[in-house]
């Protein structure tokens, strides 16, 4: 279920081949904005080396990314629904 003020990532594996599961989210809570997370992620995976296409969608549900309640942690309310399996050359 998506709920107001939650944060989608959409992404290949020019990204997630640079930058780590907890770096994303990082960057995310960092950001505030969904157009400023997904611009610095690409901007990560290049500094490190990024040579295959970097797709990155962040989408706000509900608009910006609000700060936290006080009394929420966001640090741990990060899933990952699905991980990027590369496929090997034999499964293709």
């Amino acid at each position: 279920m998506v709920c107001d003020r939650d944060c989608l990532i959409l992404c290949s594996d020019g990204l997630t081949g640079h930058v780590s599961d907890a770096e994303i989210k990082d960057v995310v809570l960092e950001a505030k904005r969904p157009e400023v997370a997904a611009a610095r992620l690409v901007e990560l995976a290049n500094e490190r080396g990024g040579k295959d296409n970097i797709t990155v969608i962040v989408a706000g549900i509900g608009g910006d990314l609000a700060p936290p309640a006080a009394d929420e942690k966001p640090e741990n309310a990060v899933q990952v629904i699905r991980a990027f399996e590369p496929k090997t050359p034999s499964s293709r």
